[in-house]
């Protein structure tokens, strides 16, 4: 709990930093919900590029994130992140990312070290530059390896646009 504590201060300290991002989002949560280790403590950390394109209905952009847990469980990853406006304050959001997986001392073994991230959430816009959004992810190899168990997340989540 100590290492996620001094990664989301980490986090914290970076958002005060003059930043070009778009959004910084952080999130807490529980781990492997439906494992063997459930209720893990986990948090993430994700940077959102300004949207590559615009919609009617939302917007699509670039996105790098951080996630790690209390078994030590780290995933690095990068890819695309989309919301969807349902209204002007409520919305969803989504994103897939390809990225780099250690399980740790005590982590799950996932199967290999390549692993992909799908996230679907829903959330409200206080304002131009704050939301709070509850999330699910999902990280998988895709079954690029024998062993492919997952594991699956929710989360609380922050988001800072700039």
């Amino acid at each position: 709990m100590r290492k996620i504590l001094t990664q989301l201060t980490f986090g914290l300290f970076l958002s005060a930093m003059p930043l070009s991002a778009a959004e910084l989002v952080y999130g807490i949560g529980s781990d492997d919900v439906d494992g063997p280790k459930s209720g893990t403590p986990t948090a993430l950390f994700e940077y959102h590029t300004d949207p590559w394109r615009e919609f009617s209905w939302g917007s699509v952009a670039g996105m790098a994130a951080v996630q790690t847990d209390s078994d030590r469980d780290v995933w690095l990853g990068v890819g695309i992140s989309s919301i969807v406006n349902l209204s002007p304050s409520w919305f969803i959001e989504g994103s897939f990312a390809a990225g780099y997986y250690d399980g740790g001392n005590n982590g799950n073994d996932l199967g290999g070290k390549l692993e992909f991230r799908t996230l679907v959430g829903t959330g409200y816009r206080f304002n131009d530059r704050h939301r709070l959004s509850v999330a699910v992810d999902h990280i998988s190899n895709g079954g690029l390896s024998n062993r492919n168990p997952g594991r699956n997340s929710v989360f609380l989540r922050y988001g800072l646009s700039f």
